[in-house]
């Protein structure tokens, strides 16, 4: 029988932060591992940094952003110009960063073999103790250099830590680089899937994010149209007419 402890966390609620979007769900059920896909440029990336960034920020859990595509300096640059102060969160010891990037460039020299990068990956889920929320941005390269099997195996393990301690956990993935099944088996294993989706006929940056998927959320609106501005993500109330 699960404890009063372990009961609550299944049913509480965990907030993004980007109030409209917050309002609309209802918020995301703790414990959570939810899989963020879109075309470079639809603002998924932002989408992650900012839920992680509000909470962070608010006092609600440390983060655990593992960089994989990026180096960690072109994050935290990309955070500061948008005035999310991650620099004193890093000071704090409420915001770190998992180079993940630089592993991957030395298997890709053959300065190191690819069991280097999956014993990375493996030792994530360990990491992610009670209160710590995080990101890995993006499974793309992952997916590309390590076998299938083994990535399946190390999702398989976050989502049962996920569960254990709790916290809300992204998987970022570019749209449209991987084999159909492989992408719909992550979705199928994931919690929750938010495809994010630029309108191409706005001068804008202009879009719609698509909740095709969310654990204990089968009634929530599931197109909700975006903005990206200069501060992030900016939810719309109305929808555009081209």
């Amino acid at each position: 029988m699960a404890s009063n402890a372990q009961s609550a966390r299944q049913v509480a609620r965990v907030f993004t932060g980007i109030d409209t979007l917050d309002r609309m769900v209802g918020g995301i059920p703790n414990g959570s591992v939810i899989l963020l896909t879109g075309r470079p440029g639809s603002g998924f990336d932002i989408f992650a940094q900012q839920a992680l960034y509000n909470s962070s920020r608010d006092g609600n859990c440390r983060v655990l952003y593992v960089t994989v595509d990026r180096p960690p300096e072109d994050i935290e640059t990309e955070m500061t110009s948008r005035k999310w102060d991650v620099r004193s969160l890093l000071a704090d010891k409420k915001w770190d960063f998992l180079d993940a990037y630089t592993i991957r460039n030395n298997v890709r020299k053959g300065v190191a073999g690819s069991k280097y990068l999956l014993d990375t990956l493996t030792g994530i889920p360990s990491t992610l103790q009670v209160g710590t929320w995080s990101a890995i941005d993006t499974l793309t390269y992952l997916l590309e250099s390590l076998d299938y099997k083994d990535f399946m195996s190390v999702l398989d393990e976050l989502i049962r830590n996920a569960r254990e301690k709790g916290g809300l956990h992204f998987l970022l993935l570019v749209q449209g680089l991987q084999e159909p099944k492989v992408t719909t088996s992550i979705a199928h294993m994931a919690d929750g899937l938010i495809n994010f989706r630029l309108d191409p006929q706005q001068t804008e940056a202009y879009g719609n994010l698509r909740i095709v998927k969310l654990r204990m959320a089968h009634h929530v609106t599931r197109l909700i149209p975006y903005r990206i501005v200069e501060n992030g993500l900016s939810i719309e109330t109305v929808t555009r007419v081209a």
